[in-house]
């Protein structure tokens, strides 16, 4: 027992009634790349264009690999634009058999790329997309607001350098629920579908997001940064994880475990369940949920 992470967990059923509650659910959290899809349906609701495997890549933390990387170039060439208008940092992809560096490899340039080319279709300035005042991000903030039914309780910089919003776990379960809870000709749906669908557009071929809504479609789940997850089923079960302390490697068996609660399970959950701990490149200990 050598170390312990703290998790804040929420899940709900069908009808939205909690299932399971551990910790302060109701207090501020920063849901950092989890609240993209949300930023998505603000983009789609002001006149960005997007199907399918784009729409899915607008909503990624993707992983740089090639089909990824060809992706955000065809958003920014459909706006009529090129990678140098992206204002995300440089960065290596987490493809770890790629070796080149750049704004298209970084993770969130697939949100970046659909919030430029959002921009062009409404002619709104490009250079200061990512200021809070911008028409754009006023607008993705409205919808955070109407979806979570919240206020933003507080906002900050994300490690894209776009604005992100503290709302409570609650606020962001009961946003997810809106995306498959919504009518079939809605940017809602249009965004939960283009996201099962397309599991690997939204993270990456071998990514533990990835492989949850493979195992289980239906699942449309989003990992953030600092070790946030929200995910829903198609029938409304929903929920929420927070590790307090940012731990990544706990966040994917407390997920397992929210989604078990909820009756959603499946054999390839349990590889996921158990983190493995390596010791002289073999396993010697594992992470548990207790």
């Amino acid at each position: 027992m050598e170390s312990t992470h703290q998790a804040r967990m929420l899940t709900v059923d069908a009808a939205g009634r909690p299932v399971e509650t551990r910790g302060a659910v109701h207090v501020p959290a920063s849901p950092r790349s989890s609240m993209k899809p949300l930023q998505a349906l603000g983009m789609l609701r002001s006149g960005l264009r997007l199907e399918g495997e784009l729409l899915a890549l607008a909503c990624a933390s993707h992983s740089g690999e090639p089909f990824h990387v060809d992706g955000v170039r065809k958003i920014l060439a459909g706006a009529g634009l090129d990678e140098s208008a992206l204002q995300c940092p440089e960065d290596y992809p987490f493809d770890r058999a790629a070796t080149e560096r750049g704004r298209v490899y970084m993770n969130c340039s697939g949100k970046h790329s659909a919030m430029l080319a959002t921009c062009v279709a409404n002619d709104w300035p490009l250079s200061t997309y990512l200021e809070p005042a911008h028409p754009l991000q006023r607008a993705i903030r409205q919808t955070v607001e109407e979806l979570t039914g919240e206020r933003v309780a507080a906002s900050g910089v994300d490690g894209c350098g776009a604005p992100l919003f503290y709302v409570s776990m609650l606020g962001v379960t009961k946003a997810f629920r809106a995306f498959p809870m919504s009518s079939e000709d809605s940017y809602e749906r249009k965004i939960f579908d283009a996201m099962r669908t397309y599991p690997e557009w939204t993270s990456g071929t071998d990514r533990a997001e990835a492989k949850l809504m493979r195992a289980l479609p239906g699942l449309m789940l989003k990992a953030g940064a600092e070790a946030f997850d929200a995910f829903v089923f198609e029938d409304g079960r929903a929920g929420t994880v927070k590790i307090e302390d940012g731990g990544t490697r706990a966040r994917v068996p407390v997920t397992v475990a929210a989604l078990r609660s909820l009756g959603l399970d499946a054999p390839e959950l349990a590889e996921l369940a158990a983190g493995t701990v390596l010791g002289g490149g073999r396993p010697v200990g594992e992470l548990r949920v207790r």
